[in-house]
């Protein structure tokens, strides 16, 4: 399985968001956003091979943050609340943030279909320093 994240974009309090993409031998494809756990895009292979966009998704960050409805969201806007709990708990804030964005990263790959979820917790275990 290949993973690989490039920036997306960053918010208004410049906070960087980052496309995850997923992909395994047989062309699945997965694109996830760490804003919001957001399945940004899954595209399968047809019969004849032809990958097909089956996930409503905004090519820019600014479609995700401006438009109401939270399309393509697997969770919440609970961050600063878990962050102020994990804080209390003595847990730094960049590793409190480090947590969170693996959570996220990990809620997301739990939608996956299961070959490819399976494949990208394998790859997260043998990665787990670089994400």
């Amino acid at each position: 399985m290949k993973l690989t994240k490039r920036p997306f974009g960053a918010l208004e309090n410049g906070t960087a968001v980052h496309c995850w993409t997923m992909e395994n031998e047989h062309g699945l494809r997965a694109e996830l956003l760490d804003y919001g756990a957001t399945i940004r895009s899954l595209q399968v292979p047809d019969r004849y091979g032809v990958l097909t966009d089956v996930v409503l998704g905004y090519d820019t960050l600014e479609g995700y943050v401006k438009t109401p409805g939270y399309l393509g969201a697997t969770i919440g806007r609970l961050d600063e609340k878990m962050l102020f709990y994990l804080a209390s708990r003595g847990i730094p804030e960049e590793a409190a943030r480090s947590l969170l964005a693996r959570a996220r990263i990990e809620a997301v790959v739990d939608l996956l279909p299961e070959a490819l979820a399976e494949e990208a917790h394998k790859f997260m275990e043998a990665h787990t320093d670089e994400l």
